[in-house]
């Protein structure tokens, strides 16, 4: 029961971190105003790409996402029941 208390706070406090959502906001407003590459493969397959420039962008905002994660979990990992 314990351990299930833990995680649902830990869970929370990732679902509703400001600066989490803000990251996430400008990710899918890089991705909705730049225009897709699309490409048709041999095999008929559609395939939807974006510049270097965005994708290059794209993973340094995912880089912050996973550093205030970690930054949550280091947070709570202090107050886990197992430890």
């Amino acid at each position: 029961m314990e351990n299930q208390k833990y995680y649902q706070k830990q869970r929370e406090a990732i679902l509703n971190d400001t600066s989490r959502k803000q990251l996430f906001k400008k990710l899918f407003e890089l991705y909705s105003n730049s225009l897709p590459i699309i490409l048709v493969r041999n095999d008929g397959n559609i395939q939807c790409c974006y510049s270097d420039s965005v994708e290059l962008a794209a993973e340094n905002i995912r880089d912050q996402i996973i550093a205030v994660d970690n930054k949550i979990f280091d947070k709570y990992k202090d107050k886990n029941p197992n430890d």
